[in-house]
């Protein structure tokens, strides 16, 4: 049984709630995290971005490493699953480090890439 404070309190809140723009509170809200979770992925995809350019030797033949890209993309195309390009040995692995090379690479479905995480496996 609710109590009669309990009730008002219902009902106040719900006054509240409906006060002229309040959907702009909660709304302004949700931006502010948007942007903060903008400004992490930027950090995290620049830090990538810039770990990758240590990793790749001047000798690498970037027309090739740019074919497993394509290659990627046309099966994602084709078979509606996502392709995307991974490095056998990890970029920043707890072993070995692996360098971004036309060796280093393959091509594999999304959800294979997230399941192989950041591993290694010495045969």
């Amino acid at each position: 049984m609710i109590s009669n404070w309990a009730k008002q309190r219902q009902a106040e809140k719900a006054a509240e709630k409906f006060k002229p723009g309040w959907y702009l509170r909660g709304e302004k809200a949700r931006q502010e995290r948007l942007d903060k979770r903008r400004e992490l992925v930027r950090h995290h995809a620049a830090k990538r971005k810039a770990m990758k350019l240590q990793r790749t030797p001047a000798w690498a033949d970037m027309a090739a490493i740019r074919d497993f890209y394509k290659e990627a993309l046309q099966l994602t195309e084709q078979t509606g699953v996502k392709y995307v390009v991974d490095h056998i040995i990890p970029l920043q692995g707890r072993l070995v480090c692996g360098l971004h090379v036309q060796n280093n690479l393959q091509v594999i479905t999304s959800v294979e890439n997230c399941q192989k995480h950041n591993h290694f496996e010495i045969d």
